[in-house]
């Protein structure tokens, strides 16, 4: 008769890891939102990673963090009540248009 193995809470919860990992060659990193390998030294640091070196390349990561200052902006005028979308409406055609007051950020 077979013996049941038992699998904890935590081994029931983990999810599966994935298999994915580029082959880089030394002095270059894989930046998965570009999915470019580049130079090592296009990555900021990070010293709370293994290898201190943030997981985007620069470009990502300065595009990243503008998007995050854009949606702290929005929903900060958001809850002030400041619009954030010009509306007009063309009487001729009856058309809307919607114009953001806050600028929008271009790659």
């Amino acid at each position: 008769m077979a013996k049941k193995v038992k699998t904890t809470k935590k081994e029931k919860t983990q999810k599966p890891t994935k298999e994915t990992k580029t082959t880089v060659s030394a002095g270059q990193k894989y930046c998965p939102k570009c999915k470019t390998t580049q130079p090592v030294a296009n990555f900021p640091t990070d010293n709370r990673r293994k290898d201190h070196l943030y997981i985007y390349c620069r470009a990502c990561e300065s595009l990243r963090q503008k998007e995050k200052n854009l949606r702290r902006k929005i929903n900060k005028a958001e809850t002030e009540g400041i619009p954030v979308l010009k509306i007009d409406i063309n009487e001729e055609t009856g058309k809307t248009t919607e114009t953001t007051l806050i600028p929008v950020i271009e790659a």
